[in-house]
């Protein structure tokens, strides 16, 4: 039972950003056409960030809520300095 809600809570993030792709390309719609899919990109890196930070500390045994927050913490951070290189790869050249 540990196990299954280990694997929710690792897998729940994606589930989400996907289903809300898929919200983004039919019912929900924010007058963007095929761009308002560009908004579940960030998400959806996100939730991949999270699930290999997640999976890491799960195999070094870290407690669950522990593992919960700093998966997180590092999947930000990772999107942010992601986000950070882009732009200033865009001003550059």
């Amino acid at each position: 039972m540990r196990i299954a809600f280990r694997l929710l809570i690792a897998v729940l993030p994606l589930a989400l950003s996907f289903l809300f792709g898929y919200l983004l390309t039919g019912p929900l719609s924010f007058g963007g056409g095929e761009k308002d899919i560009l908004l579940a990109i960030p998400a959806l890196a996100w939730s991949v960030l999270y699930l290999a930070c997640f999976l890491f500390f799960w195999a070094r045994r870290r407690p669950l809520l522990w593992s919960f927050g700093i998966a997180a913490s590092v999947a930000t951070v990772l999107l942010l300095v992601a986000f950070l290189a882009l732009f200033l790869v865009s001003v550059v050249a």
